[in-house]
Parts: C-alpha cells; structure tokens; sequence
C-alpha cells in the first residue's frame, strides 16, 4: 500500500475509535459558585456541581483581554445570536464578528459585552428572554485522562496555537467534540438542490437550533456528504432582514433571503484557559500546577437560546414582562441546554423559600448540548448526575435532595 494511503487508512481508524469513546468519561463535574438575589456568593444553597457551564461575571473580569475577547460562529449568527465590529479583534486576529456572551451570575441577564471603551470588555445586563445573545460554554477536562489518550492516539485532543495578524501567539487551542460552526458558503445551492431531490442520507442526528416564538425548539437535521458532515437550517426573520440590510449582491441576497443554509459539523475547539499552568505533556514551557484543563469555547456557537423563559401572552401574540427569578443559573434554560438535564423547578431557602419554575428548561429526553456535541446518550447524563451528588428525581437535579412539589412554600 502507498504510504499516502497508509496515512489515510491510520486517520480513518483513529477518528473511527475517537467516535467510540465515552467522551463523558474526560470532562470533570465543577463545583460552581452561584450568586443570590443581591448578586452575592456568600450562599452556599445556591451552587451547583455542572459538567458544562458559562463564566461568572467575576470569573470573566479576572481574565486577560485576549482571553475574554469571542469571535461569534457562522451557525449561532444564524440562529439569531447578534454580531457587532470590533476594531480591537480587526487589529488582533483579522475581521471576525463578535459575540455578546451570555454570563451565568444573576441578575435580569448578565452577559459579556465587546471592548467598547479602553478598558476592554465589560459586564452589561439584558433581559433573560433575550435570544440574540450568544453562547461560549466551559468545562473541566481531565487532565491525565487527555494526556493518557493523547499518548494513545495523537489525533486526539489536537492542541493548536491562535495567532494574531502580526503572529504573535494569543493562546492555544485543544479539540474536542464537535458542533455546527462554519457557512457552508460554496456548497449551499448544491446540498439543498441534493436534499431537495433526496439524494442526501440523515445520519440519524438533530441538533438543537433556536427558541421558536411558538415556545418550541427547532430542530436541524444532519446529514453526511462527500465524508463531511453538514446541517441545513431555515433563516430566521431576523436574520433575513439584516441580510437585506448587508452590501452585498442580489444573487448573494437571493440565496440569503430564500435559501436555507448549510453549515459544517466541525471539531470544537476550546481555548485553554490556565495554559501557563499544564504539564510540559501539554504545555512544554509549563509549570505543571494545573490539576485539570479548564477550557472555555473558542467561539461563541451557540445562538437562539434565552438564559431564562419567556412568559408569553399567546392570545395575543406577545412577550410579557419576565419573572425576576428567571435570571438563576440553577434553573435557566441554558443550564438545562449545556448539561441534558431537567433544570425545570429549583428551591433555594437562602432568600426565603422561593421556588423557580423554567418549563422551557428541560432537556433529560434529547441530552442537550452533551448529546450534540459529544454523543453522551441522555440517560449516561442522568446515571452520572446521580453519581457526584446531585440527586435525580423523576430525572429532574434536586441539589437538596427532595421534590419541590412536595414542600410547603411561600412566595
């Protein structure tokens, strides 16, 4: 056999045995802290342990620039995540579209602005229905887990520096799972001339999109062509008319306005948050005091989902006023989203007996983004929540160990 065939066979087996990894078995449970209603985190009723999470405001504002700073991807732009310019990320990598990012501390919505003054980045508040902020998750891998396997299979956990324009090294990378990210600008008419006429196979997989104004979730479909992976999604409302709005072509325009788009499935890739402090296995010039990779999404990739509920008047076709109380890490959709979990009641005795209702919060049956993105069946999800303590009842997390609807409480 040629060598070049070799190489390709070798690629083909290793990616092969990276699919049939538990890819659960390398990203650790964190404990978080989480803040209560007068946005304090002396209240230790209202942490959680999550496998995935989003950045406090505090956990945020202590990281350098050039690790707060987040490119938005093409899939969560379509789903209706806001991009705004950013001079400093023109200077610093090129132009990208920015992401506004949603933060996990409470308040109506905390979320990560762009460097609009000198001081770089700032925290701002939204309303939690809010569905054009972004989405840069972070997790914990583990890592002598990573290390181990990366001595087994150097195609795994691929580790890259980012530059800037100039080349001088920002940060680095590792890869793992994968999501939607990219246009599929070439391809576009082509795949959905293909699966118009039938001749593209689903692969049996759906990924979240984004939060419909009937109160339901979309759906996009994979499908599998020329050995890569796509999806295809219809434009939002929103989108088509910022669209309509751009300098661009009327054939461009066209295909904006009344196509659907197609996206690669791709490898995410996390930056790697406390570098300086990996093992030389990982970092060579590293002083190896890290006792896990903490990772954080490189892009925002997701878009479409609001932190909290909205409670609508569907009478009348409108958003009303949201619940204060929706803007709890603990019970938020995108807790729900990030960890395949029920997130829908959670009862907190720090500021009185309060109980928090999100019915848009329940993702047990689909397994959310750790279905998605790393193909964790929905019930490993629940097994392993069971197993660091936070008790599944109904299959619903109850830090406390019992069912809301069975205690007496006052709002």
């Amino acid at each position: 056999m040629k060598q070049d065939g070799l190489q390709k066979l070798t690629k083909c087996v290793l990616n092969k045995e990276q699919e049939q990894l538990n890819l659960l078995d390398f990203i650790l449970p964190t404990d978080l802290k989480n803040s209560d209603l007068d946005q304090k985190f002396k209240d230790v009723e209202f942490n959680t342990r999550d496998y995935i999470f989003l950045d406090s405001s505090e956990e945020i504002e202590s990281l350098p620039q050039r690790l707060r700073v987040t490119p938005l991807s093409d899939y969560a732009e379509h789903n209706g995540a806001y991009p705004y310019s950013s001079e400093y990320l023109n200077n610093m990598r090129g132009k990208m579209p920015l992401a506004h990012c949603w933060l996990r501390s409470y308040s109506t919505g905390k979320i990560m602005t762009g460097p609009h003054s000198d001081d770089g980045e700032e925290v701002d508040s939204r309303y939690t229905y809010n569905n054009s902020i972004a989405v840069a998750p972070s997790m914990h891998l583990d890592l002598q887990k990573i290390i181990s396997m990366r001595e087994k299979n150097p195609n795994f956990g691929k580790i890259a520096p980012v530059r800037s324009v100039t080349g001088r090294v920002l940060y680095y990378t590792i890869e793992f799972g994968s999501y939607p990210q990219t246009w599929a600008k070439k391809l576009d008419g082509k795949l959905e001339e293909l699966e118009e006429k039938g001749k593209l196979k689903p692969t049996g997989k759906k990924y979240t999109g984004h939060l419909q104004l009937d109160g339901k979730y979309s759906n996009v479909t994979e499908y599998k062509y020329n050995g890569r992976l796509y999806v295809s999604c219809d434009l939002l409302p929103s989108v088509k008319r910022r669209a309509s709005q751009m300098y661009i072509d009327d054939s461009m325009r066209k295909l904006y306005e009344n196509y659907c788009r197609w996206y690669r499935v791709e490898p995410i890739r996390w930056r790697i948050i406390n570098w300086d402090e990996m093992p030389t296995e990982i970092n060579p010039n590293g002083n190896g005091k890290a006792k896990y990779i903490f990772v954080r999404a490189d892009k925002a990739i997701i878009g479409g989902l609001p932190f909290g509920h909205i409670m609508k008047d569907l009478e009348k076709q409108r958003r009303v006023f949201p619940d204060p109380l929706c803007g709890f890490w603990q019970n938020s959709i995108l807790r729900g989203y990030l960890n395949g979990i029920n997130a829908y009641n959670y009862l907190h005795n720090g500021n009185g007996k309060l109980l928090m209702q999100n019915p848009l919060a329940d993702f047990s049956q689909q397994g959310g983004f750790m279905q998605e993105a790393f193909n964790i069946s929905p019930e490993l999800i629940k097994t392993n929540y069971r197993k660091f303590n936070i008790e599944m009842i109904d299959g619903q997390a109850y830090p406390f160990g019992f069912d809301p609807d069975e205690v007496n409480y006052e709002i």
